[in-house]
């Protein structure tokens, strides 16, 4: 039986993270870049897990507030540009380098 890759590309990626804080969390983010969407979610993401729990089964209050931070701080992140062509190796170079 063949596998289908259903991994969303990193421009998906940001745009269901965008969706998620915006409609789940009730936080904007429009104004942030991709790269800088991706980086706040994920920075959650991880922030959660080492408190012990997926960010999704944190209280909706304390979730919120973890994503409002990293959402301010990845204002300071510089902007790595995301296209269609895009792929998370190249991504993850660009953090590495």
């Amino acid at each position: 039986m063949d596998t289908i890759d259903i991994t969303p590309t990193p421009v998906e990626l940001a745009a269901i993270a965008q969706r998620i804080i915006t409609a789940a969390y009730g936080l904007e983010c429009h104004e942030l870049t991709k790269y800088q969407v991706i980086w706040a979610w994920t920075a959650a993401e991880h922030a959660a897990e080492r408190i012990g729990t997926p960010i999704q089964d944190l209280p909706a209050r304390l979730g919120c507030e973890l994503l409002r931070m990293y959402l301010n701080r990845a204002h300071t992140i510089p902007d790595r540009p995301i296209t269609a062509e895009t792929t998370y190796n190249e991504l993850n170079q660009r953090i590495a380098g």
